[in-house]
């Protein structure tokens, strides 16, 4: 988001007569005369709004009366207000050289800099020069486009407060003022400061009438409510972006990754693939949609996406760090290392291209590795929890107990809001047979997380061998609760009602195990039995197949995916009634 300007064509009526060629110029009267009259056609095109056809006559002036100021003047304004900012620029710098009061030069110099800043910033200083020699020498404010060019320059060489006090004195000025507030908005954005931009936005949004300046102000307003975290706000001023300039890919690109950010996660990836599908040379949609497809758990589709946007891109670190995740996510971490370094060498200081690195080698099971890359993470930025976490992690793999434990409690105390560090030093505690330590790291978990089965699950037996049944019984009570599926649980309750004196509890805990544990035993043999069965269809070996899918049905009569596929392999083989009944059964079942 930058402070937009536009030119003013701001160019005294004056004939070429009226400013003096004065005797001894090597311009005949013929020249003088030729050039009077093409000045006089430039301002009338400039009147009738033709600037192809003014910039014609003011590029005449120039040649045949060089040494004369306004034409150089006119000429630079009209190249500024078709958005040839470079062109303009030495044109508006001889105006000034001929006539340092040229102030139509002055003005058109400052906004003609402020245009050229993405693209080439050397003229910046003399603009901004301009614009404030302007303003001493008229001592009035500077018109409502040269000001916004003043506060963009300003911006771009570090003088923020300056820049601050000159759009907001001007916005004092004239509350009133579209481009005024939308600036003000736009360099308020930049800070961070999103609820005084919004405000801005909002109030440049109500006073603009025009559609093409209000789809402008519209993005901006949902691009900084996005920035601020209301993507679900940002999504309906965007579409009115949408709406009011709907050729713009910018406006497209926000829109979808503000309906993506707002959980309508399948319209977001919509809008930016159908930008992408129109104009896949256009990096912005191209790396946006890979970020989303990313977080969107796509990993699969992002890198080819990612790899696309590299090619214009090579070195952008944080491209590289987005790529290299995404190779990871993939099971690619070998692929994903010679990224990370890559990155590295571009900013060595970045603490999560560190951590990253470290979880590539965590999964290539490069322990040393990943611990020296955790540390030089950590050491880069000292507060991260989730780095300290990880470091915390590829310690206890190595078995280095105290100094694992010592990276889960520091990780602990930066974010006591991260469950997964006290329930791993839990786990480590109890490892040690530090009972009292690892049921305080439980309940600390738990009461970030009060769902989490397992961890209740491992309370109870952390407080059983601490000799704390009753306790132990409510615990795993909890987790056969939220997971009654888990044998062990019941097992373990049983052994604690034992401990209580509950014999006839105990007894059926340990029914309800072995229940448990026959049916997952059954469910193992269907699931074989059937991967082993649709290899076979696939060989078109239907008899054996047949007996695999009958085996399948036989160990779980209840799952519906079962009958269906001896359903269908019987009807591949003719056997249409019983195929029929199977495929009944399939459809009763999931009906169910």
């Amino acid at each position: 988001m930058t402070l937009r300007t536009c030119c003013r064509i701001s160019i005294a009526l004056l004939s070429l007569a009226g400013v003096g060629i004065r005797a001894g110029q090597s311009q005949g009267r013929s020249d003088t005369a030729a050039a009077s009259e093409a000045f006089r056609s430039g301002l009338a095109a400039v009147a009738s709004h033709d600037l192809a056809a003014a910039e014609k006559a003011f590029s005449r002036v120039v040649r045949l009366a060089p040494a004369v100021a306004a034409g150089h003047s006119a000429l630079g304004a009209v190249l500024v207000e078709q958005g040839k900012p470079a062109e303009a620029v030495p044109e508006l710098r001889r105006a000034l050289q001929i006539d340092p009061a040229d102030t139509s030069a002055e003005l058109n110099l400052g906004i003609a800099a402020a245009a050229l800043l993405d693209t080439d910033p050397r003229p910046a200083e003399e603009g901004k020069r301009a614009l404030l020699d302007w303003q001493s020498r008229q001592n009035s404010p500077l018109p409502e486009d040269a000001t916004i060019a003043l506060a963009r320059l300003q911006l771009a060489s570090g003088e923020i407060e300056a820049a601050q006090k000159t759009l907001h004195t001007a916005v004092e000025r004239i509350p009133q003022s579209a481009p005024l507030q939308d600036a003000l908005g736009v360099l308020l954005a930049q800070q961070r400061q999103f609820p005084a931009a919004i405000a801005s936005f909002q109030q440049a949004l109500a006073l603009e009438h025009r559609s093409p300046a209000r789809a402008g102000i519209a993005l901006h307003l949902g691009s900084a409510m996005l920035e601020n975290g209301d993507a679900q706000g940002a999504v309906p001023v965007l579409h009115q972006a949408v709406e009011l300039d709907p050729a713009n890919a910018v406006v497209r690109i926000q829109l979808g990754t503000a309906l993506f950010a707002s959980g309508r996660e399948a319209e977001g990836l919509a809008v930016l693939q159908d930008v992408h599908r129109r104009d896949p040379s256009n990096t912005a949609a191209t790396y946006q949609l890979a970020l989303s497809l990313e977080s969107a758990g796509k990993a699969e589709e992002a890198v080819p996406l990612f790899q696309q946007v590299r090619a214009s891109r090579p070195a952008d670190a944080a491209l590289l760090a987005n790529l290299g995740l995404a190779l990871v996510q993939t099971g690619k971490a070998k692929d994903a290392v010679p990224i990370y370094l890559e990155g590295l060498k571009l900013d060595a200081n970045n603490a999560t291209l560190h951590q990253d690195l470290g979880v590539a080698y965590l999964q290539q099971s490069d322990l040393d590795s990943a611990i020296a890359e955790f540390r030089k993470g950590l050491a880069l930025q000292p507060d991260s929890a989730q780095i300290a976490y990880d470091l915390g992690l590829a310690l206890k793999l190595k078995d280095n107990y105290p100094e694992a434990i010592a990276a889960f409690e520091k990780a602990r105390s930066l974010d006591p809001a991260l469950a997964d560090a006290p329930y791993t030093l839990g786990v480590l505690y109890m490892q040690q047979g530090n009972f009292a330590e690892a049921a305080r790291s439980l309940r600390n978990a738990l009461q970030l997380r009060p769902d989490n089965g397992e961890a209740w699950s491992m309370l109870g037996s952390v407080l059983k061998q601490d000799g704390k049944p009753q306790d132990a019984a409510e615990a795993l009570r909890k987790a056969i609760e939220l997971d009654p599926g888990q044998p062990g649980n019941h097992v373990n309750l049983a052994s604690v009602l034992v401990e209580l004196g509950q014999k006839d509890e105990a007894v059926k805990e340990r029914k309800t195990a072995a229940e448990l544990s026959r049916a997952a035993t059954a469910k193992q043999r269907e699931r074989f039995a059937l991967d082993s069965g649709n290899v076979l269809k696939q060989r078109g070996q239907f008899a054996e197949a047949i007996t695999q899918f009958r085996a399948a049905v036989a160990a779980d009569p209840n799952d519906p995916a079962a009958h269906q596929a001896l359903a269908d392999v019987l009807a591949q083989t003719g056997a249409k009634a019983e195929a029929e009944a199977e495929g009944g059964k399939a459809k009763a079942l999931a009906s169910k």
